[in-house]
């Protein structure tokens, strides 16, 4: 097989889309395929050259901010940084000034570039599968305008989260772009040999808003971290309940006041707690915390984890927090690591219509309340009294360690390239 993939986001960029296709392009690579992955600069990477069998091709930038970073600032790149207050210039040039007239998207300055190189490839022979990744939607962009000119190769868009969907998290300037994101995300859809997104809840949403799509939507879950060896948690009668919190907060998407709401009222009638909070979190987001001074001697910040300490560390929790988003078309990608921890979950929701219900229905280590429930301590005591030596049996953590390993989804994916046979032509 030989793959051509379009990903802002690879290695090492510590996000969800280049975790995911970090692992499922070593996985490939393994099997003995031709991997190519056109993706942004790295200032500590070249720009080409082999990494694990992995033909990485580094061309332009994701974000005028990554530019930023890469030329006048020694700090860690978006998808990157650990917990810190950084400058806020990026932020507000971006913000204020270029996302007011960009399109589609932050990574702009990415598709000159990403075109020319994946254009050079395709000329390269015969081609089984162009795969293009977002966030951000600029790599499905460059990947229309290759179709375009490689009409018989075989296309799957692989859309972590929609584009013109996101009203109330706009990806650029809606009241002028409003339109043209519509018609552009209906033709990415329309042209795409196959798209796949990670729920059910993605899949109907893009069916209703799009009823004369024809193309196969297929649904292939998140991805979790790789597991070390099981981890017994030190257990202490007399430490504080352990919550943890992973992930990062987004505006109007996942934002902290309601997980910081409902730990409020729960100080009534539960003291002796502690909120770990493992991730970035964006200053835009620290005046949120500085609202909540009561809960500070509660709370412990710990930036972001290396993959390979994120299952360690949620098996030390005696409860991980999950905050769902306020979409009904939007999947937190830790659901794959929380539930391969092994460890209760209390899940926030912010919607009934929440997408990860359907998958975890059932599962009685797993409370799923309204983050403002009105009842809370009636429907939480029992939860929390048993959570510390709660032990979920092996087998359901294997079933959904096989379920979100990287060897499962990448072999998902190769099904779907093996569905249309490109023709020899493809690629010349």
């Amino acid at each position: 097989m030989r793959i051509l993939l379009l990903s802002p986001y690879f290695f090492p960029y510590l996000n969800p889309r280049a975790h995911r296709w970090t692992a499922i392009a070593k996985e490939w690579a393994q099997q003995g395929w031709e991997v190519h992955v056109v993706c942004s600069l790295h200032r500590d990477w070249p720009a080409e050259g082999d990494w694990e069998g992995i033909q990485v091709h580094r061309t332009g930038f994701n974000s005028v901010k990554e530019w930023v970073y890469f030329h006048f600032q020694k700090v860690p790149q978006r998808g990157e940084a650990l917990h810190q207050k950084p400058s806020n210039l990026p932020r507000l040039l971006n913000d204020w000034l270029l996302k007011s007239w960009y399109w589609p998207d932050d990574a702009w300055t990415w598709i000159p570039g990403a075109k020319k190189k994946a254009r050079q490839l395709l000329d390269q022979g015969h081609w089984d599968a162009l795969i293009s990744v977002s966030l951000p939607f600029s790599a499905h962009w460059v990947a229309r305008k290759l179709k375009r000119r490689f009409p018989h190769i075989h296309w799957i868009a692989d859309i972590g989260d929609p584009f013109s969907l996101q009203t109330q998290h706009p990806l650029n300037n809606e009241y002028l772009y409003r339109r043209k994101n519509f018609r552009a995300e209906r033709q990415i859809l329309g042209m795409a040999d196959h798209v796949v997104v990670t729920n059910e809840g993605l899949a109907n949403a893009y069916r209703e808003r799009f009823p004369g799509l024809h193309t196969p939507v297929q649904v292939i879950p998140p991805m979790a971290s790789s597991t070390p060896p099981i981890h017994i948690p030190w257990k202490n009668p007399a430490r504080p309940l352990q919550f943890g919190y992973f992930g990062s907060f987004f505006r109007h998407i996942r934002q902290p006041e309601p997980m910081l709401r409902f730990f409020e009222r729960l100080l009534p009638f539960q003291t002796s707690w502690e909120l770990h909070i493992y991730g970035p979190v964006f200053e835009e987001f620290w005046p949120v915390f500085d609202h909540f001074p009561h809960l500070k001697p509660h709370l412990g910040f710990h930036g972001i984890l290396p993959r390979n300490e994120v299952m360690s560390k949620m098996k030390e929790m005696d409860v991980l927090v999950m905050l769902g988003n306020t979409t009904s078309f939007q999947l937190p990608s830790k659901w794959a690591d929380y539930l391969v921890a092994g460890r209760p979950i209390l899940h926030l929701l912010q919607t009934s219509l929440d997408p990860a219900l359907s998958m975890i229905e059932g599962k009685e280590y797993v409370r799923s309340i309204p983050w403002n429930e009105v009842a809370l301590q009636a429907r939480l005591w029992d939860f929390l009294e048993q959570a510390r030596d709660w032990e979920i049996k092996d087998g359901v953590v294997e079933k959904w360690k096989e379920c979100f390993s990287a060897k499962a989804i990448a072999g998902a994916y190769e099904i779907l390239i093996q569905k249309i046979k490109p023709s020899p032509a493809s690629g010349t």
